[in-house]
């Protein structure tokens, strides 16, 4: 991988290579894609099911300003974000009609379940 030598940046590396669902030939993606593409590639990594946290390490790597990240951040998140917050929405209202609160976050258990196997499985490994 092409970290630079200092310390922040392979203590930074050395974090996203403990993270399970991270894999090194993901994280060289990542840095190849952010040289080629710059900030613009934060908005479409993370929907085909690559980790934001990957982008926002090698956007500190690159030298990419704060005020830089933290504003490509809200468009790149917000969409994941938002589709998960109606789909939350609408299984609350379904299941608070009628269910107990044991059945209720069984059904919450279930779904995030659910979510990590798709998630896991359709991950670019």
């Amino acid at each position: 991988m092409v970290f630079d030598g200092l310390p922040e940046q392979a203590e930074a590396k050395r974090l996203l290579d403990a993270i399970p669902a991270i894999s090194p030939a993901m994280i060289g993606r990542v840095q190849e894609e952010m040289r080629q593409q710059g900030p613009a590639s934060m908005l479409y990594g993370p929907p085909q099911g690559t980790p934001y946290k990957i982008y926002a390490v090698e956007s500190g790597r690159l030298g990419m300003p704060l005020a830089g990240l933290l504003a490509i951040t809200v468009p790149a998140r917000l969409l994941r974000f938002a589709l998960a917050a109606a789909v939350a929405a609408a299984c609350a209202r379904w299941a608070l009609a009628s269910w107990t609160p044991g059945r209720r976050l069984l059904l919450h258990a279930l779904c995030w379940g659910l979510f990590y196997c798709w998630y896991l499985s359709a991950m670019p490994w």
